[in-house]
């Protein structure tokens, strides 16, 4: 490498390591970012796998004297995305020299800085994630293997099966990358010069690199405050690095269609296009990348066998990271975005193909000066984070409105790790004890809980036997309920039943629930409307939300679901405090930033509700309906249901009794009008049967046997549309007809006095 090159890369690290630090997060985020701040401050163990290398290297970063702790954490983030960059920005180079491109240098840079802001890649870069480390490893792996490519050298391969090793402690997808070098060892043959002894320091250089989740063991002995899954034996530790919490793999097989529909959410541009639910990106974008590489084929880029080496080796990137990836979790393209960084290496397998064709087309630089800088400013409102403290202060709020000694019970993720956080590294209300229900059915938890909340009064062991987790943990928070009766009981959310079944019954108090007793005049709830810049991580929505003309609009920013799930929250709090106009508004906006790949079927739920509230009960039922169809199966649809039926039956009720009133005064036509008017709202057998009479009333003989055998095919069961509809061909002189009806409604209600009265009269 040469020195124009070198200094490339050094700049490259520099610029994207300070945009990255000016727009890092000062604070933790929703998602795992506090369980990880946690863990690595404490040297702890974090769910499955344990991220060893991750919760080591990042811990260097927490010994610097650079603001608070969670800031020193989140910009070891931004120093593993830059650094990625750099290796990314080598490999493209050994790519480029293996090509013979002209602008070799251009062409890497151009491709490294559209990657260093893309949404997904950047906005990683801000928070503490396993996935930047992961991101770094494999670009190294990358660039070693592009090095190999161009010239086999026994110390490259050496490093690669060392990183190999080390890569597994940062994320288990690296072992792609690991088949990518296994396929090119074989096809290059590169195993005609190696003995046993190079054989056997790949095994150990491998190992060595792996060696890095001995970590786990050695400091579960140690017994940290966090300690997912007790890794200490031999048996959890297996579990721990073989992920046996998430399951078995899965048994129900994708269908190629809904893996083809993936792409949708695995597509790179959609990176830089933030719109709505409605306009996602269609799947035959693709078009743009694969005609880029089709047209590199025309020029003749593949010409020699090196060169198709490249094509074969970022190919099978593309493919591995896509196709495989999807296969092996089995995720369906609804919930594709829970893995949307995995698919990172992909995209950069097709940035690499479109800017290597877009360079072929335009042959100039003004393009790296124009496309950069407008995606940049296109990007950087979304991604400056410079001011969040909306989840710190999220936790901080439900900490205030908390009794003294309480203990709260907690169930998502996103209610527990900020709690932790604040508990273990700020030690805010260690009076406090937080119990997750969810693993509290495991026993590494609750030999946690026993050993670092003394105040936590636990009379009963782990339950050992066959019995179902709903049951352990029903009856481990009936003891905790029962031997601590003099402290306060919070829930963060109604989902707590889904996982517990109890006696108690839960009363909203702010933005907790409680489980003692119904709170009065309690003012708790101002606490969440206390967060800090909250104007500045929302500027955009809160001034269109003061001046009250959130209806009018356009939010394109990308919003996580745990951030949705807390605007619900305050939504819900709005409504439930009197401040209706509020909450309605907030409710709209809530819509807009929906439709944004993220369906939650409780926010649907909370702007129906509010709708109802506006006696709307068109667009109520239209947000209940969309909720319904995100959980068809679950018992809550049910509810939802049933809520919709009772909500559309109260007018309905109102205008029948109407109908029925001005039927008994015989103006027929204006009871007919009523029950047309109820059809439009309310389909029912007696709502048919109900025109049929009206039809008979007017002499419409013709219109009310169509509304009579309307009544039957609705409703078989109900019985006295068969006795009309019978009278109607009685006086259109069609007699069997109406003695074969009438029979029918005897299979239906044998014992009914007026169809046996009518065939005694008509049937002789």
């Amino acid at each position: 490498m040469d020195k124009r090159s070198s200094l490339t890369a050094v700049l490259i690290f520099l610029v994207t390591f300070l945009l990255y630090g000016l727009t890092v997060s000062p604070d933790i985020t929703f998602e795992d970012s506090p369980e990880l701040v946690t863990a690595v401050h404490t040297l702890g163990i974090p769910h499955p796998p344990g991220y060893p290398f991750f919760i080591l290297a990042s811990k260097l970063f927490s010994f610097l004297p650079l603001g608070p702790i969670e800031k020193r954490i989140n910009l070891s983030s931004s120093f593993f995305t830059a650094l990625a960059m750099v290796f990314l920005f080598l490999a493209f180079l050994n790519v480029s020299e293996r090509l013979k491109l002209k602008n070799n240098l251009t062409f890497s840079a151009f491709i490294v800085l559209l990657l260093s802001i893309s949404s997904t890649l950047w906005s990683n870069a801000l928070v503490t994630e396993v996935y930047a480390s992961y991101l770094m490893l494999f670009s190294i792996q990358l660039f070693l293997l592009t090095r190999l490519l161009i010239k086999t050298d026994l110390k490259y391969i050496y490093l690669f099966i060392f990183i190999s090793g080390l890569a597994l402690g940062s994320h288990y997808t690296s072992v792609f990358m690991g088949f990518a070098f296994i396929l090119f060892f074989l096809k290059k043959k590169w195993f005609r010069s190696l003995t046993l002894k190079h054989y056997l320091s790949f095994i150990a250089l491998f190992f060595l690199g792996a060696s890095i989740y001995l970590y786990l063991p050695l400091r579960a002995m140690q017994h940290p405050v966090l300690n997912w899954a007790n890794p200490s034996n031999f048996k959890n530790f297996i579990s721990v690095i073989s992920r046996q919490q998430y399951g078995p793999f899965p048994e129900k097989w994708l269908s190629l269609k809904n893996i083809i529909n993936s792409f949708q959410t695995i597509n790179p541009l959609y990176e830089f296009y933030q719109g709505s639910g409605e306009n996602l990106l269609p799947q035959f974008i693709l078009i743009l990348p694969l005609g880029l590489i089709l047209y590199l084929v025309y020029r003749g880029v593949w010409r020699t066998r090196g060169q198709r080496d490249i094509l074969y080796l970022f190919s099978f990137v593309f493919f591995s990271y896509t196709f495989l990836l999807i296969l092996m979790t089995q995720t369906p393209p609804g919930k594709l975005f829970t893995l949307k960084v995995f698919f990172i290496p992909a995209w950069i397998s097709l940035y690499f193909f479109s800017g290597l064709g877009l360079f072929h087309l335009f042959r100039s630089k003004t393009l790296i000066l124009i496309l950069c800088p407008v995606l940049f400013f296109f990007n950087l409102p979304f991604h400056s984070h410079g001011n969040y403290h909306y989840t710190g202060d999220y936790a901080d709020n439900l900490f205030k409105n908390l009794s003294y000694g309480s203990v709260i019970f907690t169930v998502k993720d996103n209610e527990t790790f900020p709690l932790w956080e604040l508990s273990c590294i700020k030690y805010k209300r260690p009076d406090v004890s937080i119990v997750n229900v969810v693993i509290l059915s495991e026993p590494w938890y609750l030999e946690g809980l026993q050993r670092h909340d003394r105040n936590l009064r636990i009379g009963l062991p782990y339950l050992k036997g066959r019995f179902a987790k709903k049951q352990i943990r029903r009856t481990l928070i009936n003891d905790i309920i029962k031997n601590n009766p003099d402290r306060p009981l919070y829930i963060t959310s109604l989902a707590f039943k889904e996982y517990v079944d109890i006696d108690q019954n839960a009363y909203s108090c702010g933005v907790l629930y409680s489980l003692d007793e119904k709170k009065e005049n309690n003012t708790g709830y101002l606490y969440y409307l206390n967060f800090k810049n909250l104007e500045i991580n929302y500027n955009i929505f809160l001034i269109a939300f003061e001046r009250l003309a959130l209806e009018n609009f356009r939010f394109p920013h990308y919003l996580d679901a745990q951030s949705k799930l807390a605007l619900s929250s305050l939504s819900r709090l709005l409504h439930e405090y009197g401040e209706s106009l509020y909450a309605y508004k907030l409710s709209v906006y809530f819509n807009k930033v929906i439709g944004l790949g993220i369906n939650n079927v409780y926010a649907f739920t909370r702007i129906g509700d509010l709708f109802l509230q506006k006696k709307d009960i068109r667009r109520f039922i239209y947000f209940y309906k969309k909720a319904i169809l995100l959980q068809p199966r679950s018992s809550y649809a049910r509810e939802l249901q049933s809520k919709i039926e009772k909500v559309t039956r109260q007018p309905v009720n109102r205008w029948l009794e109407q109908a029925e009133e001005h039927y008994r005064r015989k103006n027929y036509p204006r009871a007919l009008a009523l029950y047309m008017n109820i059809l439009q709202h309310y389909q029912d057998s007696k709502i048919y049967s109900g025109i049929g009479d009206c039809y008979f009333q007017m002499e419409n003989i013709p219109q009310a046997i169509q509304f009579y055998k309307k009544a039957i095919e609705f409703d078989k069961q109900y019985i006295t549309p068969y006795y009309n509809l019978g009278g109607c061909y009685v006086m259109t002189g069609d007699r069997a007809k109406a003695i074969q009806i009438w029979k029918k409604g005897l299979t239906v209600s044998a014992e009914n006095t007026l169809l046996k009265d009518a065939l005694k009269k008509w049937g002789k």
